[in-house]
Order: C-alpha cells, then sequence, then structure tokens
C-alpha cells in the first residue's frame, strides 16, 4: 500500500465554488435557514462553528458545464462528467490557505443511497481540520480520524487544541500522502460509522499504522 497522490482544483474552479458558497452560507444565515441550523444545533455543531467552518445550505439543484468550472472531460468519459451537480442540501467545505478545494453536500432529499456527494472536482485529501481552520498542527497531539465531516467539526470544536481532527468522508478512502506524512508516527483514534464499510476499515488500518484505538459512531 502507498498513500494516494491527489491534486488541487483549479483556480476556475476555486473561483465558481467560492461564489457558490458564500451564497449558501448567507442563506443558512439568514431567518429562513434556521431549521437547518436546527439540525447541526441538534448534532451538537455550535452556530459559531457553522460560521467558522463556513457552512452553508442549497436551496436548489444547481448544474453548471463542467468546462466552466475548469474541467475538460478526458476523452470517452461519460455525459455525467461534463456537468457540476450541487443537490439540495447542507454544504461542507474544505478551505486550504484561504481557498475552497472541496465541497461535500449532505443531500436533504437523496434519491439513491448515498446521502453525502462530492462536487466533481474536489480535492479528495482527508480532511484537515488544523488546515482548514488555518491553524498551526501540533505534531505532539495524538490523532483523531473521523468520517463524517460533520462529526469532525463537532470534535474540533470540543477539543481541537487537545488532538488533531481528520474526517475521511468515506470508509474505505485511504490515506493520501499528506495526511500519511502527518500521522503515521502519532497514536490514532479511529471514529468510522457503526455499520459493516466502517467496521471492515479498523483492520486494515490497525495493520498500517502501529497505534491505533477504535471505536465507532451512530451514522447520521
Amino acid at each position: 500500500w502507498k498513500p494516494r497522490k491527489t491534486t488541487i482544483p483549479s483556480l476556475t474552479w476555486q473561483a465558481k465554488a467560492e461564489a457558490v458558497l458564500f451564497e449558501s452560507y448567507k442563506y443558512l444565515l439568514s431567518s429562513a435557514g434556521k431549521p437547518h441550523r436546527d439540525y447541526l444545533n441538534n448534532r451538537g455543531i455550535s452556530n459559531e462553528t457553522i460560521k467558522l467552518a463556513r457552512m452553508g445550505y442549497n436551496t436548489s439543484n444547481l448544474t453548471f458545464d463542467a468546462e466552466s468550472w475548469g474541467i475538460t472531460p478526458e476523452k470517452g468519459e461519460s455525459g455525467l462528467n461534463k456537468k457540476i451537480w450541487l443537490p439540495v442540501g447542507i454544504l461542507i467545505p474544505y478551505f486550504r490557505d484561504g481557498k475552497p478545494i472541496r465541497i461535500r453536500i449532505r443531500q436533504e432529499n437523496p434519491t439513491s443511497g448515498d446521502r453525502f456527494i462530492l462536487v466533481a472536482g474536489s480535492n479528495t485529501d482527508y480532511f484537515d481540520y488544523n488546515s482548514h481552520s488555518q491553524k498551526q498542527q501540533n505534531l505532539s497531539l495524538p490523532v483523531i480520524i473521523t468520517e463524517s465531516e460533520i462529526d469532525g467539526h463537532l470534535i474540533n470544536q470540543e477539543a481541537g487544541n487537545i488532538c488533531s481532527i481528520y474526517a475521511v468522508g468515506n470508509a474505505s478512502a485511504r490515506p493520501d500522502e499528506r495526511t500519511h506524512a502527518a500521522i503515521k508516527d502519532l497514536p490514532i483514534i479511529l471514529n468510522l460509522d457503526d455499520d459493516e464499510a466502517g467496521k471492515n476499515e479498523v483492520d486494515w488500518w490497525k495493520k498500517q499504522y502501529d497505534f491505533v484505538l477504535a471505536w465507532t459512531s451512530q451514522m447520521g
């Protein structure tokens, strides 16, 4: 096994994402966005954390031509890859150096089994809460790796001063090069969802890293 290589979205993608995130952020913080803030509050996320995380709420399905976001489909790719789709739901952005490099959306009414979708063109590194918050990482702190980015924001809110937090987004996503370099020598608390996929990944982690303590969370 080798850590995954990843890429950062183009400046065009980042600019388009920033525009969408700005509008969704304003809506989530408005009076109309209160039901969606209430959902996050009920999961323990404070309004201050919502602001710091720069979360938003997308009120309608948005579809864009991929090339307008700086993505040129490879020859032979399906037509689906020629569109950028942002469904209705809570937008969870990942910022690095103050610029958006990923948007994950918790769909309000998923039409398939996937509650969370990754917007096409997003970076696929683990969500690094130090980087997102532009905090310097203390490399002596233990690491908590969680599955849900919302859970990661909650842990960062309550314990960000005593641990480093990463969110995988998908239980089977292997560590990327950047994350592996940061966590490989540290004790790891592995917090994946309490489902078959999460439980199956625990053995893999224990084989790859020297000290892993695992516990699972309810899905949501």
